[in-house]
């Protein structure tokens, strides 16, 4: 089990396909929304697509870098960071592999509300792994 913390999030593992995303239950709400709304996106980002419209997939890809690091899901801000570049190098092979990618990270994520005393373990498991690098 890999555990990191992120500034919202207390951590999260992969299981079987699933990426489990543990968050504090004050923003469990808001991380939900978070998702939503990134599914919805994928569909406008497929549209700016066909429309060759590279600025708009710049920005959103920028927006989804910073909104996924601050809520701990690290693969959707590397994908935003990867789909920003694409975009700026008008590379529109890419940003179509990276929005199936996108679509495909989406539906792997489950969130869910962090245990009592589980963000003390993120974080000791965090200093750990951060000692031995």
């Amino acid at each position: 089990m890999s555990l990191k913390t992120g500034a919202m999030s207390i951590g999260h593992q992969a299981t079987g396909g699933a990426e489990i995303c543990f968050v504090e239950r004050d923003v469990f709400d808001l991380a939900k929304r978070f998702l939503e709304r990134q599914v919805r996106c994928v569909d406008a980002l497929w549209a700016a697509m066909q429309e060759r419209d590279f600025e708009r997939i710049r920005k959103t890809g920028h927006d989804l870098k910073g909104s996924g690091g601050a809520y701990g899901l690290d693969a959707l801000s590397y994908l935003g960071t990867e789909l920003e570049n694409a975009a700026s190098a008008q590379d529109g092979d890419l940003v179509e592999l990276l929005l199936a990618t996108l679509e495909q990270q989406l539906s792997a994520i489950e969130l869910r509300v962090a245990a009592i005393g589980q963000q003390e373990i993120a974080t000791q498991v965090s200093a750990v792994a951060g000692s031995t690098t």
